[in-house]
């Protein structure tokens, strides 16, 4: 990952970095501006790295798939169709990566009796579903279940947001493992090489 900027002093910058960047490095290259003198030094440049992953956001992500325990979310607003005589937001809600079925499943707080009802689901595949963060906050994200469907989801902090995401691309994973399996046994129905099916399962998960 490499960042070049121009800055007046004080400055602050802010990189976040999802789950997608672990074995990275973070590679800044700054030139000061000052508005006393034209600055004739090099650019100042810092790296660091490489980005690894919290075990323990791990070990969390492979304990949820195995007891398959949805998470506690607040659903903010939905950017599709629901009944309205049935949901209003913002509510509580649970999300569940089920693996046995392949799965991402949201739940929302009925108004009327007070229980989880389903929103909406949808297969875990290559494409979908896609989790974006939102810029200055570690809680709130965009998850896209379909091009035209997405919901602004948020949670307790960064930590529950990266086990929810690693728990989808675990099992997207799983998927890709599958279909390179069934292209081995028929070489000539496949048209997709490995590498391009990779690139696909990093780009569907965390963005």
């Amino acid at each position: 990952m490499w960042a070049q900027c121009n800055y007046h002093q004080p400055t602050i910058c802010v990189f976040i970095t999802p789950i997608i960047c672990f074995s990275y490095r973070i590679a800044v290259e700054a030139t000061p501006i000052t508005d006393e003198s034209e600055y004739t030094g090099g650019p100042i440049s810092k790296e660091v790295g490489p980005i690894v992953m919290d075990s323990q956001i791990e070990s969390n992500a492979e304990a949820h798939l195995q007891t398959g325990n949805p998470f506690n979310i607040r659903i903010e607003s939905v950017q599709f169709e629901y009944p309205t005589d049935t949901f209003s937001f913002p509510c509580e809600g649970t999300i569940e990566v089920n693996k046995q079925e392949n799965k991402l499943i949201v739940l929302a707080k009925d108004k009327n009796t007070g229980a989880q009802s389903h929103l909406i689901s949808c297969d875990i595949s290559l494409n979908y579903p896609q989790v974006k963060l939102q810029k200055w906050t570690n809680t709130v994200f965009d998850a896209y279940f379909a091009p035209d469907k997405s919901a602004k989801l948020s949670c307790k902090n960064n930590t529950e947001r990266d086990i929810y995401s690693l728990c989808i691309r675990i099992v997207a994973a799983e998927q890709l493992m599958k279909a390179e399996a069934e292209q081995l046994q028929k070489p000539e129905d496949g048209n997709q090489s490995p590498s391009h099916q990779e690139k696909a399962v990093i780009n569907s998960s965390f963005l």
